[in-house]
């Protein structure tokens, strides 16, 4: 972790929003690169994972596309999997309550598209650039994992006593 510099006179907490700040930036211009998804996401979300559910993550894929019955594709963003859980990620730079209710059609209809987890358990995971306290609280709602830029690069950002919701294969 990078130390505040005791010669520029900053407070803990000033050094702190520094950083906040320049992560926030640095998100900012992935997101013009159109890279969110590889430079955020893909790159920190399964250390994030392994340390909130202690677990090991085995495999993970960016912009995994499948063919639908129709002839029609989908792609889908992050997935990351371990030997018991695999955690479905919808990216966006700001979180709105259409990505939120668009991930919770895709976890509706993900064992008929990835039928090789059916023995998993299923988390939604939402990251963003932005995120403000209704969406969050939406997202909790809904049961899903909000992580966003923070001090850490990715960081968790439900509220602390949140633990999301786990789905599993009925059929």
């Amino acid at each position: 972790m990078i130390k505040p510099n005791r010669n520029t006179g900053q407070s803990r907490e000033q050094w702190e929003e520094e950083i906040r700040r320049n992560n926030l930036e640095w998100a900012k211009s992935i997101d013009k690169w159109g890279d969110m998804d590889y430079t955020l996401v893909y790159s920190n979300l399964p250390e994030l994972v392994e340390e909130k559910f202690n677990i090991h993550i085995m495999e993970q894929a960016l912009r995994h596309e499948i063919r639908l019955k129709d002839g029609q594709t989908k792609t889908y963003g992050v997935i990351v999997a371990s030997k018991e859980y695999v955690f479905l990620n919808k990216t966006a730079y700001r979180l709105r309550h259409e990505e939120i209710n668009e991930l919770s059609e895709e976890i509706s209809l993900f064992w008929e598209y990835f039928p090789r987890y059916k023995d998993k358990k299923l988390v939604g995971v939402l990251a963003c650039v932005y995120c403000d306290e209704p969406n969050i609280s939406y997202a909790e709602q809904k049961g899903f994992l909000v992580v966003g830029v923070g001090f850490e690069l990715l960081e968790i950002k439900n509220h602390p006593d949140f633990e999301p919701k786990v789905w599993a294969d009925n059929a």
